[in-house]
């Protein structure tokens, strides 16, 4: 059983703190409920509010605040947040939900206790530093805050939970950030969550229009005109417009944007129509395949001619192939052989190209294995003639000039370069020639070549 001093509602509070799924229209810049770690709040005096961090069933934080000094008159606790930035936010919203002690339910406690607290704001460019003194005077009061419904002792008792939430709009906010404070007087309080958040028009397309998030204007009774941008293939009609309330709800549309020719209006974009129906192979090789597709029974003008679009499965963002006729088929050729292709097909009116259809996927025919047999074959043979060649005439060369040094030396003053057109006739003495000419030519490389062809030949 607690006590008037200390009393318990933290376990009671456990299953309803994080049952709100917040909305679209708010941005939230703080919520007590999803931090992880610790708050790191500051309270003033020290043993005024007690910080509670309880888990829930989930594993998940509940961060609760509670005072209860009921006894003691002329009470001043106070409790300050953390820096909470502002970022587009011109007006704040702040959403305290709380449980709060009926005095009635308190003996003793005649004209010490209270059924109120305070909340205040401070704003800053940049957060304080951690030995700033805390001065009461620099904040702002935005209101008191009471509860609608308090608890007594019966309730705890019969673990009924009475639990209140306030909002309060706090601003206007024009510096970078804010510091959040709540007072104490002499209340049985247990702050259970906060939640800090501004309220925006959330982007939104209306008439082919679309609109971007829109924070309303400071002052809460006027509107923001917003001008739309018409969705691709739309064009203005009339000048699309919106107004962004400042409770986050667009209001008074005005104009709007129609689609362009050859395009239909389909969720909210402009597509355009499809007049090409199912696709099929009639036939495929190794490397063509040949298609046909069906027509739209009524086309909204003519068909001037089709685009087939095609690339190897997977292969669409490497490179792509496209190819054009005036019937509803084609044959597609120059593909690999055994290789999936997928294919798209459109028309084109006098309107422009239409929208592509589905995408359908077609192999071609695998490579015949004889084939590629005898291709092998032919390679490995043409391989073999061509390097035996090769050997041979190594061969010759290195066993004719083997000897080149000495006989050139002996010989070289009875031969003379005209000595190069020499017939081709077996014998010593033909054979002492051609090695002579041999090392003697080696600095004369072109001549040598020119003979070496007659030789060859």
């Amino acid at each position: 059983m607690c006590s008037a001093g200390k009393y318990c509602v933290l376990l009671l509070l456990m299953k309803s703190v994080l049952s709100d799924s917040g909305s679209s229209h708010q941005v939230v810049l703080l919520d007590t409920t999803a931090v992880l770690g610790e708050l790191d709040w500051k309270t003033y005096p020290v043993n005024g509010w007690d910080a509670i961090t309880e888990m829930d069933e989930h594993n998940r934080p509940i961060h609760t605040f509670q005072v209860c000094h009921v006894m003691e008159p002329n009470q001043n606790n106070w409790l300050r947040s953390g820096w909470i930035q502002r970022q587009a936010a011109q007006r704040v919203h702040v959403e305290l939900r709380f449980t709060l002690r009926d005095c009635n339910s308190i003996p003793w406690v005649s004209g010490t206790c209270k059924e109120t607290f305070n909340l205040f704001y401070m704003q800053t460019d940049e957060p304080l530093s951690a030995g700033a003194r805390f001065r009461p005077t620099d904040y702002t009061k935005v209101d008191t805050i009471a509860a609608d419904e308090s608890f007594t002792q019966t309730d705890l008792g019969d673990r009924v939970l009475r639990l209140n939430t306030e909002v309060r709009e706090v601003g206007p906010v024009t510096q970078k950030g804010f510091y959040l404070a709540f007072q104490d007087v002499g209340a049985c309080i247990a702050l259970v969550s906060v939640k800090v958040f501004y309220k925006r028009c959330p982007s939104t397309v209306r008439n082919l229009a679309a609109f971007p998030d829109t924070v309303p204007h400071m002052d809460s009774s006027s509107l923001v005109e917003v001008r739309g941008a018409c969705v691709e293939n739309a064009e203005e009609r009339d000048t699309p417009k919106l107004y962004c309330g400042a409770d986050g709800d667009w209001l008074v549309p005005l104009g709007r944007c129609v689609c362009s020719i050859g395009h239909e209006e389909m969720d909210g974009h402009c597509r355009g129509p499809v007049l090409v129906g199912a696709v099929k192979k009639d036939w495929a090789s190794q490397d063509s395949i040949a298609l046909s597709w069906s027509e739209v029974e009524q086309p909204p003008s003519a068909i001037l001619d089709y685009e087939v679009k095609y690339y190897e499965k997977e292969q669409e963002q490497l490179s792509y192939s496209s190819t054009r006729t005036k019937t509803p088929s084609v044959v597609v050729t120059g593909l690999r052989p055994s290789t999936v292709y997928v294919f798209h097909v459109r028309a084109r009116t006098a309107a422009g190209y239409m929208a592509y259809g589905s995408s359908f996927e077609f192999t071609t025919a695998a490579e015949d294995p004889e084939v590629a047999d005898q291709g092998q074959v032919l390679v490995v043979v043409t391989a073999s003639v061509g390097g035996f060649s090769l050997l041979v005439i190594l061969t010759l060369f290195l066993l004719i000039t083997g000897r080149s040094d000495i006989l050139c030396l002996k010989t070289s003053h009875r031969h003379t370069l005209r000595d190069t057109h020499l017939p081709i006739i077996s014998g010593v003495t033909t054979r002492s020639l051609l090695m002579d000419f041999f090392f003697c030519s080696s600095n004369h490389p072109l001549l040598f070549s020119k003979w070496l062809n007659q030789f060859s030949a």
